[in-house]
């Protein structure tokens, strides 16, 4: 949905923020949904999610983003073209 969003010159910002909301909801919503639909009781203990999620979304986040304000401090030069092949190198 963002990339027909980008395409349609619409605003990728608030696609992307909706895409991974509704992701991160529905890792609480799927197992309460599916606790009632079947009738039986699931313990959910949300801190061990909302850890792997800290590990996997916000800690690179917070990474990427220091890294890149240090090497700006630092005037690399080839800081901007190093981030984006390693980003298309993590995509792939």
């Amino acid at each position: 949905c963002v990339i027909f969003t980008s395409i349609a010159k619409g605003d990728t910002a608030a696609a992307l923020f909706n895409a991974t909301l509704s992701n991160v909801i529905g890792v609480f919503i799927a197992p309460i949904a599916l606790s009632l639909m079947f009738s039986m009781h699931i313990a959910l203990d949300p801190w061990p999610m909302i850890w792997h999620l800290f590990k996997i979304i916000i800690l690179p986040l917070f990474l990427g983003q220091s890294i890149g304000h240090f090497l700006s401090k630092m005037k690399c030069k080839d800081h901007q073209q190093l981030f984006n092949s390693l980003s298309k190198c993590i995509l792939v």
